[in-house]
């Protein structure tokens, strides 16, 4: 799912971020393998089913946006919290819980920088 950023709002741990240097948020599901083979002591085995979906969220800020500032310290800080992305064309939100920023894009790029949340759900009922 990719949002265009000139039409939706997002806050993050209860604060609206805004000078994104791009104009796209990527949303995206992942998943680590679904079975794991475990051995027990006796020789035995068995399929152990893993719940292991995740989501990852990807946007782009300017270096000098005081939102990156705060996502940077963030990330240093471990932080969890929770990601609202509100569409302001349809009216709908993507709620995101129990994220942290897993990555932020390399120095080395001076036009914006990568952040990226991974999220453990998404739109609870």
């Amino acid at each position: 799912m990719i949002y265009d950023t000139k039409n939706v709002q997002v806050v993050w741990r209860g604060q609206t971020l805004s000078g994104f240097g791009h104009t796209k948020i990527n949303i995206s599901q992942g998943s680590v393998p679904s079975m794991e083979l475990v051995f027990g002591i006796f020789g035995e085995f068995f399929n152990c089913p893993l719940l292991g979906r995740y989501w990852s969220v990807k946007s782009a800020f300017l270096p000098n946006s005081a939102a990156y500032r705060m996502l940077e310290n963030d990330n240093l800080a471990r932080t969890q919290g929770t990601l609202v992305i509100r569409d302001l064309n349809l009216g709908t939100s993507d709620i995101f819980y129990n994220c942290f920023i897993s990555s932020i894009g390399d120095k080395k790029d001076s036009d914006s920088r990568i952040v990226i949340w991974t999220c453990a759900k998404r739109n609870l009922m």
